[in-house]
């Protein structure tokens, strides 16, 4: 924790002439660390509960070290991570601006919130996030109790958002994600059950039809394919989720009238 408040104070240091002096520098190094300790450990006392039932601890994020006329003005983030940040929360801290001359009062700060949609996909518990082009920005007013009262209730509320590839049911192609409402809405008269797959990084959704075949769309790197019975048998853009729809679709239609005709 030492270190990496001294990297942040030297940080902001750089863009005022008149603290260059170590012996300074260390003061401010102090006086920060006292500052961060203490809110740290406020959130700790008011926010644990919440964070340790959705598996978050608090994070001070690094602050940009590159020395500009505003380095001092940046506020100190603190975000809510789990251990081996492959979760987190929408909602972020921005305490006051990290000046030596004053505290790093609650007054001074902002709860940052960035909204995500879950997607649910397929019967076996696939997920995708969406960040959506939406954020609010609220300073926090009232008492220090309301203050985390309001805090704990956002970020309950805003649970928590999921990402890395090691995350086995989650995927990050947003074109896959969109095509299982155009697969299921095509596929629900039938009612087969959809589940989800990733064999050598090939994302697929797959159902079986008739008795038990097989069908598998597999969204290659410049494709989606629709394999049945372990054939291909048509391909796609996988930017078109309603053309991937179709390609089943079209499949469906295509062996019905085969067996309706005896073709």
């Amino acid at each position: 924790m030492a270190n990496f408040l001294d990297r942040i104070f030297r940080g902001f240091v750089g863009c005022n002439k008149g603290l260059e002096a170590d012996a300074t520098i260390n003061q401010g190094c102090l006086l920060m660390e006292f500052e961060l300790l203490s809110r740290m450990g406020e959130i700790r006392k008011h926010l644990g509960r919440v964070l340790d039932e959705l598996g978050l601890q608090a994070r001070l994020e690094p602050v940009d070290p590159i020395h500009t006329d505003d380095t001092c003005n940046r506020p100190v983030i603190i975000s809510f991570q789990n251990s081996d940040r492959t979760a987190f929360s929408p909602v972020e801290l921005a305490l006051g601006s990290l000046s030596a001359k004053r505290t790093l009062s609650w007054e001074e700060s902002a709860m940052v919130v960035t909204h995500w949609a879950k997607h649910e996909l397929g019967s076996n518990g696939w997920v995708f996030f969406e960040c959506l082009p939406l954020g609010q920005t609220e300073a926090l007013k009232g008492s220090q109790q309301e203050i985390f009262d309001a805090m704990e209730v956002m970020i309950r509320d805003a649970d928590v958002v999921l990402r890395g590839d090691v995350l086995d049911r989650r995927t990050e192609d947003k074109a896959f994600a969109r095509a299982y409402e155009h697969l299921e809405s095509v596929l629900r008269e039938k009612g087969p059950t959809i589940t989800c797959e990733r064999n050598e990084g090939i994302e697929s959704y797959n159902f079986e039809l008739d008795g038990g075949v097989p069908w598998r769309v597999a969204f290659e790197p410049s494709e989606a394919v629709l394999y049945v019975n372990g054939d291909r048998v048509g391909s796609c853009s996988p930017q078109r989720p309603d053309k991937v729809a179709d390609l089943v679709w079209n499949r469906i239609e295509d062996e019905r009238l085969a067996a309706l005709f005896g073709w």
